[in-house]
């Protein structure tokens, strides 16, 4: 199994997503993606606007390296 990290940017690749629908589709818990989005908050990996993440173009380099 992908590590939570990089299924998240992988989910946010294809769109932008409410923090539910990625906990919906990785079927992990509010606290498995809090804890895994704080990091890539912090890392510029991700942004939220409007309510909605989104990847970085650092996020994209981050998630093919």
């Amino acid at each position: 199994m992908m590590p939570i990290r990089k299924a998240i940017l992988l989910i946010l690749s294809k769109g932008e997503k409410t923090k539910e629908e990625i906990m919906s589709e990785l079927k992990i818990s509010e606290f498995q993606l809090r804890f895994n989005l704080k990091w890539l908050l912090r890392m510029g990996y991700v942004e939220e606007v409007k309510g909605k993440l989104k990847i970085t173009n650092r996020g994209l380099e981050y998630l093919y390296q």
